[in-house]
């Protein structure tokens, strides 16, 4: 492969890991901003982070998406096309390429972390609510119970067969 065209297959694996990393950070981010969301009262905001976090996660298949199609224009060793005989500043491309790919994984890995306690935060929080309609249900039975079954209306009877 010539080295021109090989250096811009590199190029565009940059940019499209400079993007994907940004895409990373944002969704690393909205899973921060989301653990201050998390009471029921909240849940509309909630919501919409998860949107926008589904949004990043989106544009990082297409991203990812993109990615392949230029591995399948050179050859390709762990991510990284490779080539014989390269000069320095591919090399340093190559190596910038294969950081960038650690540091990604690193910031999916932390957002993954924040992810799990945000979990674990709504599910106790669930688990409350629960406990809280369970408490409020037996309280209405016991309140039905002492206060006993409706009195009857009142009315006459008439019968029509006399």
């Amino acid at each position: 492969m010539a080295g021109a065209v090989y250096d811009g297959l590199l190029d565009g694996v940059l940019e499209l890991m400079v993007r994907k990393k940004e895409m990373a950070a944002r969704i690393k981010s909205l899973t921060l901003e989301q653990a201050g969301f998390l009471a029921p009262e909240q849940a509309e905001k909630l919501l919409e982070l998860v949107d926008k976090k589904q949004a990043c996660i989106d544009e990082i298949g297409r991203i990812d998406g993109e990615l392949q199609q230029l591995k399948e224009k050179a050859g390709v060793v762990d991510g990284v096309p490779e080539q014989e005989g390269v000069d320095r500043p591919v090399f340093q491309k190559r190596e910038r390429i294969e950081k960038m790919r650690r540091e990604i994984d690193l910031i999916l890995r932390e957002a993954w972390h924040l992810d799990e306690q945000n979990r674990r935060r709504l599910e106790a929080e669930f688990c409350r609510i629960k406990s809280g309609l369970k408490s409020l249900q037996a309280g209405r039975k016991t309140f039905t119970a002492y206060q006993g079954a409706a009195a009857p209306a009142r009315g006459c009877f008439i019968d029509k067969k006399k």
